[in-house]
């Protein structure tokens, strides 16, 4: 039987916490978004965007973020542009920052508001 997506295990080593009010919905991430943690995620923020007109995503609490945790954030972009739902990222960690200059998605830097 596959794992649900949607249940979060108690030992997952990412949390998110989402608040919502008039289409806007806050997303703020805390812990590890990397693989293991990564469907999680996904599921999440499309639920969220789904239902949003517009989403900012808090990443200043994350400690670490691998290729899989950059590869669904990209995701997360890309479902917020289909969707036509404004996406904002707050609080991006140099090492995120150097992460999106690296494998050159500056592109998701635009849509940034970093408040450190």
């Amino acid at each position: 039987m596959a794992a649900n997506p949607n249940v979060v295990p108690a030992e997952l080593p990412l949390r998110l916490e989402v608040t919502s009010a008039n289409g806007r919905s806050n997303l703020v991430c805390s812990g590890k978004l990397v693989t293991s943690t990564a469907a999680y995620f996904k599921s999440e923020t499309k639920r969220v965007i789904e239902r949003s007109s517009s989403i900012v995503m808090d990443l200043g609490g994350l400690t670490y973020m691998d290729s899989a945790g950059l590869g669904v954030l990209v995701a997360a972009y890309t479902t917020a542009k289909q969707a036509d739902c404004d996406f904002r990222l707050l609080h991006l960690t140099p090492r995120i920052m150097d992460l999106l200059r690296l494998t050159k998605l500056t592109f998701l830097e635009g849509s940034t508001e970093n408040l450190l």
